[in-house]
């Protein structure tokens, strides 16, 4: 019997809830309870020494990034520190996440906010333009489903901004479809009646205008050699329609007969921004291929930025970011956080653990997207959720 309490309530809440700032800068409140309530745990010395390999690299990284800001004073590295420390959930002890949380009820909490957003974009379609598809997918935040996501309150002066009004706080597209993502192929693996509700979900996918949940269900075809005989079926069953949904799209948009831009697999300059990822990727290795030197530590202990380097913030990609600030110390670090999960999923032998083969299935998906795209691993609604599914995951009972 699941109990209701607080880090259930937390967790189910982030779908329904606006972000809260003071002066632009934006947080979710679920995420102040969430380092709160880590934090009680760990006073008390109740804690999980299961996960303590991953929880290692998290504070030395944690550290690592602490002293980068010290150096540099740089704000990305303090905002990455916040971010790592929703890892500390892993130190709740697993009997307690097992018995007191319900996945399947924060992947309906979602599922009703994407719902509600489908029909809201279906409505404007009726309502405001007649050649809404043709535009649909030329990145328009009003029509993003973003659930609340992108949507905030600032109580220093009272505005309020939302994902529907192009004014929304922050760009979360890429993180909502990898999120839609993982709940399809809980979906998938979970039951063997619900085609229905699997279909929902990946027209959800397709309005969120971002490519990442795709990139997402083609990892997973060569993942699913990971599950046993029975699921392998089933999720083939589940999601047939799918493919086959996904075939359709591609040959008509080939053909401009939709002009869904977006999917146009055809035009490299509408259907993939990679051209200018490329351009900042190439920048990240030309400076260090004229800066050997700076490869181990990126650019902790240069007085140059990312600025500097690509005319562009961000490295529009974690693992290109993270190398160029921190370099392959930093860049190892990472990606021994996502092995070492892989590992402990496969070395599970619950043959009945849905959230086992969920992720077993996404997250080769998940590692690609975060090379390829934004830092969706790090993304505060969505990683508090991996991460419950994550010691369901690796749990016997």
């Amino acid at each position: 019997m699941v109990k209701f309490n607080i880090l259930f309530i937390v967790l189910i809440s982030y779908a329904f809830s606006p972000k809260i700032g003071l002066n632009n800068s934006f947080i979710y409140l679920q995420d102040i309870l969430l380092y709160s309530y880590i934090g009680f745990f760990v006073l008390l010395g109740k804690i999980e020494t299961k996960y303590l390999k991953i929880i290692f690299i998290v504070w030395f990284l944690q550290m690592y990034l602490f002293v980068s800001f010290l150096f540099t004073k740089e704000i990305i590295h303090l905002q990455y520190f916040k971010q790592l420390l929703i890892f500390n959930l892993l130190l709740v002890p697993t009997k307690y996440i097992t018995e007191n949380i319900n996945t399947k009820k924060i992947i309906l909490a979602w599922i009703i906010i994407g719902v509600a957003n489908l029909f809201l974009i279906i409505f404007t379609f009726f309502q405001e333009h007649p050649s809404f598809i043709t535009y649909l997918f030329d990145y328009s935040p009003k029509y993003r489903i973003m659930g609340m996501t992108g949507t905030g309150i600032d109580l220093l002066n009272g505005v309020f901004r939302s994902s529907f009004n192009g004014k929304e706080v922050g760009t979360t597209s890429i993180s909502t479809s990898i999120l839609y993502g993982l709940i399809f192929l809980y979906l998938c693996i979970y039951k063997a009646n619900n085609k229905i509700i699997v279909f929902i979900i990946f027209f959800i996918i397709i309005f969120t205008f971002s490519r990442a949940g795709m990139l997402i269900l083609f990892f997973s075809i060569f993942a699913i050699y990971t599950l046993p005989r029975e699921k392998r079926i089933r999720y083939i069953s589940n999601n047939f329609i799918v493919f086959i949904s996904i075939i359709i799209l591609m040959i008509l948009t080939i053909y401009g007969l939709v002009l869904i831009n977006k999917f146009d697999f055809s035009n490299p300059d509408t259907f993939i921004t990679a051209s200018k990822r490329l351009v900042l990727w190439s920048a990240i290795l030309d400076f260090f291929q004229l800066n050997p030197e700076q490869l181990t530590f990126g650019l902790v202990l240069s007085p140059k930025n990312a600025l500097n380097i690509m005319n562009y913030s961000y490295g529009e990609s974690l693992f290109f970011d993270v190398f160029l600030n921190y370099g392959l110390i930093g860049l190892i670090a990472f990606l021994l956080i996502l092995v070492i999960m892989w590992s402990q999923l496969y070395a599970n032998t619950n043959t009945k653990n849905v959230e086992k083969y969920t992720l077993l299935l996404f997250m080769p998906g998940l590692t690609a997207v975060n090379l390829m795209a934004g830092s969706s691993l790090l993304t505060d609604f969505m990683l508090p959720l991996i991460l419950i599914m994550f010691v369901k995951g690796t749990s016997n009972g």
